[in-house]
Formats: C-alpha cells, structure tokens, sequence
C-alpha cells in the first residue's frame, strides 16, 4: 500500500468506530485512487505495443501425522463470479462465490488447488505447516517442519527432518514417508524439477542451490548454483533463475544445472517472481512496482519485454493460456497476453477491501 492510501487510512482511522459509513468512504477513495493509477499505468502497455508486435501463437509451490482437525465452517455467499479461487490472510473465496473462513490459520502464506481440495501453506515460529482444507471447508494438519515444499501435482512433499529431508506422497489430509536422506545439512527443500528435489541453503548470499534425486538413492554433494530467484519452467524439467549481481535470466536444468539459454540484457534488478504460462510461451516477472511480459520464443535473442504494465503486484496467476491475474485490494487485475491495453478490474465485494490473492490450481505431474 502506498503512502497515500496510508494517510488517508489513518485520516479515516479515529472516526471508524463511530461511523462505519466513513470506513466506507475511506475505502471507496482508497480504490477510486488505485483505479486511476493502474488507468494511467495501462499507457505503458499502449505504447510498448506501438513499437513491437505480438508474435502469433499463444508452479514451484514450494512426519506423517494426521494433527488437529476441525469441523467445516458455515460458507458466506459472495455475489462475483471469479476466474479462479482467491484468497486473503484468513479465507479461500472460491470462483463460485463460497466463502471459507480460515481464521485460526491466519496469516495464510500461500494456498493451492488440487483434486481433493486446498493445500493451505502457514508460517510457524520456527518453519512452515502444511494444512489440507475438503471441499466442505473441514481443516486438517498434514505435517509442520523447519522447511517443506509441495510438487506441482499437489501429491509429493519433501520436508526437513533433522539433518536431512524427507519424502512422501500425500492423500487427502495423510502424508506417508517413501523415503528418507540424512547430510543435507543447512539445505532445506523448495521445490521439484528434473526428476529431482531442489535444495536450498541461506547460509550465504546468493542462496546456494543443489538437487536430491531420490531415484538415485541418498543424497550426495553435488553441483550447485547461486540464484535470487527460482521458478520451474512449465514443463517440470528445468528452472528459470535471476543469477549474478546485475541479474540474467537463465533457463538451467537441475542435472549439474547446464545453461540453456541465458539472457543479460534485460533489467531484472527489482524482480520478485517469476510466474511461466502453463504452456511455456510466456513469462511473468513482478516488480516492486512493475509487472514485465516476455515471449519466451523470442527473450533469448530479442532482449526485451513484449508488454509492461506500471502495477504493484506480488503474487499472480494464469488463466488459461493466454490470461492472467494480479493481486490487488479488494480485486483481481487480468491481463490478457494477446491485448496488453487491456488490465480488467475484477471486484471481490466478500473481502472487504482486503488483499485479494489469486490461488493457484496444481495438476502437473
């Protein structure tokens, strides 16, 4: 939130319990005041596409135990439908407009759709649980551990255990251990990619990066890589990263993380998240302030992006195969890879004006 939306809160903020109207108006000036800057935003786009033309064409979700359960809560009905599920700290709005409270969970990091559900990812005093949420909103503790991460189908966890890492496969709310590495040390999991479990460790900066691959037996040292940021590219078997100081944008497979492509002429130094399309053609990369469009047929050579738009945003999602969303307060932003004039405002009236996050659906292998 910017500083003026913050003024104007603290303005509004003594005469709120007095008179809910006010919050209101508060909120309304609030979103009035956001909608014009992403208006005047949109002109990046506009004029980007002047000049370069659209080629033709068209998720890292990084002990068994069945933990606490409890009972479902009632579903609140909201009126929008929506391209997708969404959350916000404490609740899953589904595209269907149900409302599932998750307030003793709250504040939520991250949440996925799979077959049987939600995955619900939760911030611990010293790691992360994992929590299974039904379709009638009954919450379930999968497992809780100093670092854990989820494969793209929603069925693998790797998890850390000690001085090593573990593995299983999840059913429901049950997660049953298949196998077990000790030696990993500082190295935590954050995702699969290349057959593999890719580790990381903070012990220095950059974070160092290396891959277990269970199929293999137990781990051992092996090649490592140095990177700001990974994300797996669509397909499962390599990664896209933000690696050395004035960042590239590399594409690496994970077996001794060989190069294929690389491209350092771009500026990524602001760069949070990297988000593929789920059929590998386009990329997302979010900035503090801005959210870049690339054509991954065409960024290794012609380094630069196809469309930009001037949008704080840190967490997105696709929609099909040429469509995306943003997080914003109160709403989703959809963008459209094949018309970037266009930033659709998606009102989600059941938060209340709260950050809305577009939930990912799991379903690769």
């Amino acid at each position: 939130m910017g500083l003026l939306e913050d003024a104007l809160r603290e303005a509004f903020a003594e005469q709120v319990r007095a008179s809910p109207a006010v919050e209101d108006a508060a909120g309304q000036a609030i979103g009035a005041a956001g909608r014009i800057r992403r208006r005047r935003a949109v002109a990046g786009a506009v004029a980007l596409m002047a000049s370069v033309a659209l080629a033709s064409g068209g998720v890292v979700a990084f002990r068994s135990s069945s933990g606490p359960s409890a009972g479902g809560p009632p579903s609140v009905q909201a009126p929008n439908p929506l391209p997708l599920d969404v959350r916000t700290r404490d609740a899953i709005v589904t595209a269907d407009g149900r409302v599932i409270s998750l307030a003793p969970l709250a504040p939520i990091l991250d949440a996925f759709r799979v077959t049987d559900g939600w995955l619900v990812v939760r911030v611990e005093l010293h790691g992360r649980s994992l929590h299974h949420v039904d379709p009638r909103g009954k919450v379930t503790l999968v497992m809780s551990a100093a670092g854990l991460a989820v494969s793209a189908d929603g069925a693998r966890v790797a998890w850390t255990s000690g001085s090593g890492v573990s593995l299983g496969r999840r059913d429901g709310a049950v997660l049953t251990t298949t196998q077990h590495t000790p030696g990993t040390g500082s190295f935590r999991p954050i995702g699969f990619a290349g057959g593999g479990v890719v580790l990381a460790s903070d012990a220095a900066y950059p974070t160092r990066h290396e891959v277990w691959y269970p199929s293999r037996g137990k781990y051992t040292p092996g090649p490592r890589t140095e990177a700001r940021i990974l994300a797996p590219t669509a397909d499962g078997s390599g990664v896209f990263a933000l690696v050395a100081t004035y960042p590239c944008l590399v594409e690496l497979r994970p077996d001794a993380w060989a190069t294929v492509h690389r491209a350092c002429d771009l500026d990524l130094r602001e760069v949070r998240t990297l988000l593929p399309s789920p059929d590998g053609r386009w990329l997302l990369a979010l900035g503090s302030d801005r959210v870049d469009l690339y054509d991954l047929a065409r960024v290794w050579t012609v380094q630069e992006p196809i469309a930009w738009w001037t949008v704080a945003a840190h967490d997105a999602a696709w929609v099909g195969r040429g469509s995306f969303v943003l997080n914003g307060p109160g709403e989703l932003l959809r963008g459209y890879v094949d018309a970037p004039e266009r930033l659709d405002e998606i009102p989600v009236d059941a938060v209340d004006g709260e950050d809305v996050i577009p939930v990912a659906t799991m379903g690769r292998p």
